[in-house]
């Protein structure tokens, strides 16, 4: 058997998703930007798939906003960073906690457009400190605050309302970018309640084929529309992608607190067995604090890649971290943010679950890292 516990990466598709694809793909297969009969039919479809996407997840009129279709998260981000880099008028302020392709679109885009980065220290709990956020609206021009929802890494969910109730308070002109690739179909997304200006789906985070998008408001339909004719940075994303993931997020998001219980259950079952089992794994951070999808360990004095490498002989995916830092030999920006110590930066290990895993599969993966650790 073969069990996949490394779904903050990726969630595989199932067998019925990938009929559903092929039958999209075969109706849908024109270049969308061609101005033939079947461009022009796909063209047409992907824009209601669009227009679906974005009241589906901000639960907003679609002429209220628009979507910004791409093939990964990771491109959206930096379509996103590019394409606001060229009106900003001011700073820009994150963290180190942000997702690696959301740090580099940064760097790139304020070398070109020369703004200012500034990093928000984040505490050992995860969460951005909001008395050195004030202070920062209060002594510079911020023009963008570009925060995550769900890290991607340990699971933290950021109280974005407080953000934005900082925002509107010492600088209400500032935009704010909220990376949801980890929530946006999981949680319910607070594009109202923060006043988001820009979310994020990723189709590989919900079982989709591929595809990913961009939400932002309808004050920047112009620039946005106008970056995949002008720029290609987004890159043209195959309809099908686009029109299965409008159908994805139909089917699950009815489904989202039925699918929050069950995740939650998975996770405490995991958390149970963990203690009893007496694996000397600590959560990283207060479980009631972070995603019910991901729950991550500090796991000293066990290097995290070597137990990833170690289940993956037992036919068991986890994860030491993001798996975009995986081959960079460096300990994790996330966790030295936090303040983690520095023997223990690389002792850490991702769970993350999906709608398929089941409680025999934690009981498949405790029995796996009891006999790992004595093998270590």
């Amino acid at each position: 058997m073969h069990f996949y516990l490394d779904n903050a990466s990726s969630v595989p598709c199932e067998k019925h998703i990938l009929e559903r694809f092929a039958v999209l793909a075969s109706e849908y297969f024109a270049n969308q930007d061609s101005l033939s009969f079947h461009g022009r039919r796909s063209a047409k479809a992907v824009k209601e798939a669009e227009e679906k996407i974005f009241t589906l997840l901000s639960a907003d009129r679609a002429e209220n906003g628009g979507v910004l279709s791409g093939n990964t998260g990771s491109s959206m981000l930096c379509a996103c960073i590019h394409g606001a880099g060229s009106f900003l008028n001011g700073g820009v302020v994150t963290s180190y906690a942000e997702h690696p392709s959301l740090l580099a679109a940064l760097k790139r885009t304020s070398a070109f457009c020369h703004f200012p980065v500034y990093y928000c220290p984040v505490g050992r709990d995860g969460a951005l400190d909001p008395d050195w956020l004030a202070d920062l609206l209060q002594k510079e021009k911020i023009a963008l605050a570009a925060f995550h929802h769900i890290q991607s890494e340990t699971g933290f969910i950021q109280d974005l309302v407080s953000v934005r109730k900082l925002l509107d308070r010492y600088s209400p002109k500032t935009l704010f970018l909220a990376d949801t690739i980890q929530s946006a179909g999981k949680y319910p997304l607070p594009w109202k309640e923060a006043k988001l200006d820009f979310a994020f789906i990723s189709g590989q985070k919900v079982g989709c084929t591929g595809g990913a998008a961009l939400l932002y408001r309808k004050e920047f339909a112009k620039v946005f529309s106008s970056l995949r004719g002008s720029t290609h940075i987004p890159g043209r994303c195959i309809p099908a992608h686009m029109l299965l993931l409008a159908e994805i997020l139909e089917k699950i998001l009815p489904d989202m607190e039925k699918n929050l219980a069950a995740m939650t259950a998975l996770k405490r079952l995991l958390l149970e067995k963990i203690k009893e089992d007496k694996i000397p794994f600590e959560p990283t951070l207060a479980p009631e604090n972070t995603s019910s999808y991901i729950q991550h360990f500090i796991t000293t004095p066990y290097q995290g890649a070597i137990l990833t490498r170690m289940l993956a002989e037992e036919n068991i995916s986890a994860a030491p971290g993001s798996a975009c830092e995986s081959e960079t030999g460096e300990p994790s920006h996330t966790l030295k943010s936090m303040g983690i110590r520095k023997n223990e930066l690389y002792n850490a290990l991702r769970i993350s679950f999906w709608h398929h895993n089941t409680p025999e599969e934690i009981t498949t993966l405790i029995h796996a890292l009891k006999r790992s650790i004595a093998k270590y």
